[in-house]
């Protein structure tokens, strides 16, 4: 993850959390293994499930630097 032309001033508070979405469903986390557990259960059931990363400097005002695809199964939900 090259961040290096957005990288934030050091007094800045990032926060990592993990998304996980499928039809009508979203989960947001901080915790890995958790967003990794919904994202195999949602792509077994449902068989369509995203896992993004997703990085902020302020959440509260969806303030987001970076996000990517981790992984991904069927159609993009809806």
């Amino acid at each position: 993850m090259d961040m290096s032309e957005e990288a934030p001033e050091a007094s800045e508070h990032i926060e990592v959390v993990f998304h996980v979405f499928s039809h009508g469903r979203d989960i947001w986390t901080e915790h890995f293994a958790c967003a990794l557990a919904y994202y195999q259960r949602w792509k077994k059931r449902y068989r369509c499930a995203r896992l993004y990363i997703e990085v902020y400097t302020d959440r509260t005002n969806d303030v987001v630097i970076h996000e990517d695809c981790l992984l991904a199964v069927g159609e993009f939900p809806s």
